[in-house]
């Protein structure tokens, strides 16, 4: 598995291997709470992930990977200095 990713070649990567990814080489930065989710963001080398994990089914629902825009406004406060 390739330590440098584009935000596509993480897209591409079967869900197993995106989890594997996150957890080997990602950076955990903040949880937030959104509707009922536990989204927990990640830094992996030039882009962000949400993980979107729902603590009722105790399964991990959404992957949303990204490089910036509105996304990273929720992060604000917790990414100053980082970005």
């Amino acid at each position: 598995m390739p330590i440098k990713l584009t935000v596509k070649e993480f897209r591409d990567l079967p869900r197993q291997e995106q989890l594997d990814v996150i957890f080997t080489i990602g950076d955990y930065i903040e949880t937030r709470f959104d509707e009922g989710f536990q989204v927990m963001l990640y830094a992996v080398d030039r882009f962000f992930v949400e993980l979107y994990y729902d603590p009722l089914t105790n399964k991990i629902q959404l992957l949303n990977p990204f490089i910036s825009g509105s996304f990273l406004n929720k992060y604000a406060k917790s990414l100053k200095g980082i970005v």
